[in-house]
């Protein structure tokens, strides 16, 4: 079989998955409005169970006119963002060392500006992502 349409289909396949993923979520969106209230409960809990991948879907409600869907999408996107940004917050930095023959004082000055760098960096990009969510949120 020829590479290009082995990597051709491969994107279809891709493609149709994603969209039939949207469509679920959408489906989801919509019974966020289900007229009894257990299935807007569940389809608000599965739509946080899937997490960021479910934001574009409670996004596109931003414009429609029912106002409790609209309500209902932004309080679910604020849960998701909310996890999503404790998790990134919690997340135990990964760092490596190799400290073949080296003096241990150059050894833990290495820890140390190592450690200091990723805590900076940490808190820099913790930052940004509050900084662009309140963007979102005005």
């Amino acid at each position: 079989m020829d590479f290009g349409r082995f990597v051709g289909i491969g994107l279809l396949i891709a493609t149709s998955a994603c969209a039939q993923a949207q469509d679920a979520f959408e489906g989801k969106v919509r019974n966020l409005a289900h007229p009894r209230y257990a299935e807007r409960e569940k389809a608000a809990r599965e739509l946080e169970a899937a997490g960021e991948s479910a934001l574009p879907a409670l996004r596109a409600i931003a414009d429609s006119t029912d106002e409790e869907l609209r309500a209902r999408a932004v309080a679910v996107a604020d849960r998701i963002e909310r996890t999503a940004r404790s998790q990134r917050l919690l997340a135990a930095p990964k760092l490596s060392f190799k400290f073949d023959k080296m003096p241990l004082d150059e050894a833990i000055a290495e820890v140390g500006k190592k450690s200091t760098t990723l805590l900076f960096d940490r808190q820099n990009q913790n930052q940004r992502h509050q900084t662009a969510d309140h963007a979102r949120h005005g």
